[in-house]
């Protein structure tokens, strides 16, 4: 996934840089958590990969919100090491 943009990365990074993190953070724990709108939010920002793993799962209970892993099995399955999925969300 070399060159690819992410979604949201640390957010101190995306506010010292002036952008307003405070929606994307709500849209990405949507989209974790399986919410009816994650397929539309995934598109809306042009998501083409999401990878799940412990590291989101850990972010998830930070908020009290379970990683809804099974929202994810409709995607193609690209990558897969240890614990952690790689899924194309595009065609």
């Amino acid at each position: 996934l070399t060159g690819r943009r992410s979604l949201m990365g640390y957010p101190g990074h995306v506010w010292s840089h002036g952008i307003d993190y405070f929606e994307r953070e709500s849209e990405l724990k949507r989209i974790y958590s399986g919410a009816p709108d994650a397929a539309s939010l995934l598109s809306k920002n042009g998501v083409e990969y999401v990878v799940v793993g412990p590291l989101e799962e850990a972010e998830m209970k930070k908020y009290r919100l379970a990683l809804n892993r099974p929202f994810f099995e409709r995607y193609t399955k690209v990558g897969e090491a240890g614990e952690y999925r790689l899924y194309k969300t595009r065609p």
